[in-house]
């Protein structure tokens, strides 16, 4: 269901803490010579240009979303393909490629490849079996970014860490096709006619031209934005046809791919790890629901559980649908959850760090003390050959 990135040393930290502290300690500026130093800033190089392409991503975002929101799809598809892109790459390097398969991916690639299709049959003429079905599709992928996967970020944590991209990338997977379909659904609180304006017979977000009036309308009041009528939607479209679309394009061909055709106890022998070996390990998930069943079971209570967050999380689409309100409340909630999450992470980080020098602080008052008493003591065992040499 969520794209949780593997940890790398699990429970190591508080296990041993006192050595992560003394390579904190060790690690102090004073202690290294210029070819060390030189060495150290150069391993930082990746995480300071991580950096400054999150912060420089979010004020893209910002602007795009306030001031040209019509415009968003386009930067949401090409950092589709150079972040998931680079994610393979990493995650192929230690053994966690077959995370891509996972529910979140595949709501990306549904994304990426609605948008392709929809860019060559408005520019080419040609159309695919899916373009009569547009505008469900559209609210199918509604339902998937609004419900599950924008859950996922409050569920698992997702964190907004700018100079660590494999969070950064976590967040953007979450969280990016919700805004998409904020955008494309209310038009950044300015109504969809604003992209229908700018990329005509690209999405058809609402049946009818009046449809995308009465909308605009709707978000000229508070009562409005609070409910609105306008290009509704249903239960069918909502949530039994996305329910329909994740067991038939993803479920069933996931299930047949990665339980019967592979090898599960070869994978995990191998270091292969996926979203299924993460959540049997999970507390919560593993032994709270998974590990319940008898084992050979376990990979259909995996599914059945995904399944259950679909719909349930799904269901809260029909509001997001209809209140510019709660959906704008909702998106909020979700950027505030990784932001936090992310500041968490940092500052623990931070207090790492801090507790190490102190620890180095303290073992520098230490050796001082142990000085001074090691000088004493050699004061008196010379005083007292003095004395003892004497007639």
């Amino acid at each position: 269901m969520a794209d949780q990135q593997p940890p790398k040393r699990p429970n190591d930290t508080a296990a041993h803490l006192p050595e992560v502290l003394a390579e904190h300690a060790a690690l102090r500026p004073e202690t290294l010579t210029k070819l060390e130093k030189r060495a150290v800033v150069q391993t930082m190089k990746g995480d300071e240009r991580a950096y400054t392409m999150g912060v420089v991503n979010c004020i893209i975002t910002a602007f795009l979303v306030g001031r040209a929101p019509q415009w968003y799809w386009v930067f949401h598809v090409l950092k589709s393909v150079v972040l998931v892109g680079n994610r393979y790459v990493r995650f192929k390097k230690q053994g966690w490629e077959l995370y891509l398969l996972d529910f979140c991916y595949f709501i990306q690639y549904y994304g990426v490849i609605m948008c392709v299709l929809v860019v060559v049959r408005v520019h080419t003429g040609y159309e695919s079996a899916l373009a009569p079905y547009n505008g469900t599709l559209l609210r199918v992928f509604f339902s998937f970014c609004t419900g599950p996967l924008a859950w996922s970020i409050i569920i698992f944590r997702n964190s907004l860490v700018f100079h660590d991209i494999d969070q950064t990338v976590s967040v953007f997977i979450h969280q990016s096709p919700a805004i998409l379909m904020w955008c494309l659904r209310w038009g950044g609180g300015l109504g969809p006619k604003v992209v229908e304006a700018s990329f005509p017979q690209y999405f058809d977000m609402c049946p009818s031209e009046s449809d995308l009036d009465a909308v605009g309308t709707c978000l000229d009041t508070w009562e409005g934005s609070l409910w609105c009528d306008a290009c509704s939607s249903n239960a069918y479209e909502l949530v039994l046809l996305p329910l329909f679309w994740w067991a038939v394009a993803w479920a069933i061909p996931y299930y047949i791919l990665n339980f019967c055709v592979m090898d599960l106890k070869k994978l995990e022998a191998n270091g292969k790890d996926t979203l299924y070996f993460y959540l049997r390990r999970d507390k919560l998930a593993g032994e709270g629901w998974i590990k319940r069943f008898p084992e050979r079971f376990q990979p259909l209570s995996y599914m059945l559980m995904h399944g259950i967050i679909t719909i349930s999380f799904g269901s809260l689409s029909l509001i997001m649908w209809r209140s510019f309100f709660f959906h704008t409340a909702f998106l909020i909630l979700v950027v505030y959850k990784s932001v936090n999450n992310g500041a968490s992470f940092v500052f623990e980080q931070f207090a790492f760090k801090f507790a190490g020098q102190k620890i180095a602080a303290a073992a520098d008052r230490i050796a001082v003390v142990h000085e001074k008493v090691d000088a004493k003591a050699r004061g008196a065992d010379r005083g007292a050959g003095v004395g003892g040499s004497g007639p």
